[in-house]
């Protein structure tokens, strides 16, 4: 019974939202984001999903419209993350509302994530505003870590042989005797199979698409440059809103997709992959970075692009403010996703520590005691160094005027979707941002990575209603942002009392329905 009590709030909480379409925020602090500065004693009334009017002392009909005390509290946009995964578990979504999260990128998608999208839209879905990348693309090398076999020879030559076997069989059997009465015999002999070979090899190549053997539909692969241009067609097709390089294209196939999504007019967002150079991001004009850490190849001594792993004795950051200042000139953002990293880190310290953090009670108890298991990294695996490293070409990329964008490639796992954020807005100020410059990661330089600053990122007449009520200052203390006291999605109230019902209702559920949620379910 109680199964189906949790069950029921998770579907039709929706619909049990305020019905009121018009609110007022009286007297309170503003910061729009526009700029640095707050804007006191402000007043915000809200209509529909729309911010409608920003003045002081406004004058409205108190039964018509929802009047919310501002005094003593501060309004920002509501915050972005803009790489996350959900590995097809949307209860994520509820954890992002609860920590003031209005906007979302799912960096790893298919066709469900376009569901939820066009459900929230539509307001039959409660979530966040949600963005969705195409799957992760990538050439058939990528399985070769979770296949026994050479994947190359399995999942195309293969074919290829067989039809030559076959072909030259059926031939030899039936043109038996003229080719052995034939004068031309030995050539004949030879030449045959050579002839049958480029025919099979021009059938396996243009007409014999790669199996799609990934699992849960949120990896493509593909092994030829014809697929690869197809694929983004076929995204562009299914609704995604940005195609995602992962890390084993082959340049030739990256060069193919990024053709194609330029004549399409579709934005790549995404890992480099490791045999494609920085000239060649620049050249097709990538729109933005996954993680600050796809910079690492770039600057290595003597790396060669082969897709091998290079010792840290081999780094070299005197190329990387070079690269950086050619990034920002050609207007490509970086996602920064610290927080992953740093939790390695502090896993290595205190592993029992790292697990009682508060949030972890959102976990599913049989996710959590997954990664407990398999999601820790040694210090051979992950050294301290390699935070250093990625912290030393955020600073540089920060310096030199790249556009910064919140992401925390949240996925389950250690981090926590939602509160995550948090952490990484943290993280951002200790490694050089200013609590502005933090927070313009989470809001301003969100909405210009998806090219939709005119519609939300900041508070302004006509743009969406996303927005955060705090309870502090997150211009004088970061971690403030932690003090929420209500949220508007898309022009809807949340005041901290409901805020605190889906925390507590979502708790329930994941403990109710225990489950795994993993990239590789079984």
């Amino acid at each position: 019974m109680k199964n189906t009590l949790i069950f029921v709030f998770l579907i039709i909480s929706p619909f049990c939202v305020k019905a009121q379409d018009e609110y007022l925020i009286r007297n309170v602090s503003l910061i729009s984001m526009e700029n640095d500065t707050i804007i006191p004693h402000s007043d915000i009334l809200i209509s529909n999903d729309r911010i409608k009017q920003i003045g002081k002392g406004l004058q409205v009909d108190s039964s018509k419209v929802i009047i919310i005390n501002g005094t003593h509290r501060y309004l920002m946009p509501g915050l972005a993350d803009m790489h996350l995964h959900f590995f097809g578990d949307s209860t994520a979504l509820r954890l992002y509302i609860a920590n003031g999260v209005t906007t979302i990128k799912s960096m790893s998608g298919k066709p469900e994530y376009i569901q939820w999208r066009n459900q929230i839209n539509l307001r039959n879905k409660l979530g966040p505003q949600l963005y969705v990348s195409g799957p992760l693309m990538n050439d058939i090398s990528f399985l070769q870590n979770f296949v026994p076999l050479p994947v190359k020879f399995v999942f195309f030559w293969s074919h290829i042989l067989l039809i030559l076997i076959i072909t030259y069989t059926i031939l030899r059997i039936v043109f038996r005797k003229r080719i052995t009465k034939h004068p031309k015999r030995l050539l004949l002999e030879l030449g045959l199979p050579l002839f049958i070979f480029l025919i099979a090899y021009g059938i396996g190549y243009w007409f014999i698409p790669t199996p799609q053997v990934a699992e849960e539909g949120e990896v493509y692969v593909f092994s030829r440059d014809w697929e690869v241009r197809k694929a983004v067609r076929q995204q562009i097709k299914i609704g995604y809103d940005a195609i995602k390089p992962y890390v084993s294209m082959t340049r030739s196939e990256f060069i193919a997709m990024m053709e194609e999504a330029n004549e399409q007019n579709i934005p790549v967002v995404g890992h480099i992959p490791s045999r494609v150079r920085i000239d060649d991001v620049i050249k097709y004009k990538m729109a933005g970075l996954a993680h600050v850490e796809e910079l690492r190849y770039h600057f290595y001594k003597g790396y060669d692009f082969s897709g091998n792993a290079i010792p840290y004795d081999k780094i070299d950051t005197t190329g990387l403010d070079k690269i950086t200042k050619r990034l920002q000139k050609a207007g490509i953002f970086v996602t920064s996703s610290l927080v992953p990293c740093e939790e390695y880190i502090e896993r290595q310290k205190d592993d029992s520590a790292f697990f009682c953090r508060p949030e972890l009670q959102y976990v599913p108890p049989k996710t959590l005691a997954l990664y407990k298991k398999e999601g820790f990294k040694t210090r051979d695996q992950y050294p301290e160094k390699e935070y250093w490293l990625l912290t030393t070409m955020l600073k540089l990329c920060y310096n030199n005027g790249v556009l910064i964008v919140l992401g925390t490639d949240s996925r389950w796992m250690n981090d926590v979707h939602g509160f995550a954020v948090h952490d990484e807005l943290k993280l951002l100020v200790e490694n050089g941002l200013s609590n502005y410059e933090a927070l313009q990661a989470a809001t301003k330089n969100a909405a210009i990575s998806v090219n939709a600053i005119n519609d939300w990122g900041t508070i302004k007449e006509g743009k969406r209603a996303d927005l955060l009520l705090l309870d502090k200052n997150p211009l004088e203390d970061i971690t403030n942002t932690r003090t929420i006291a209500g949220v508007f999605l898309n022009g809807k109230w949340f005041d901290r009392i409901e805020l605190n019902k889906i925390l507590e209702k979502l708790q329930d559920y994941q403990k109710v329905n225990d489950r795994e949620i993993t990239p590789h379910p079984k």
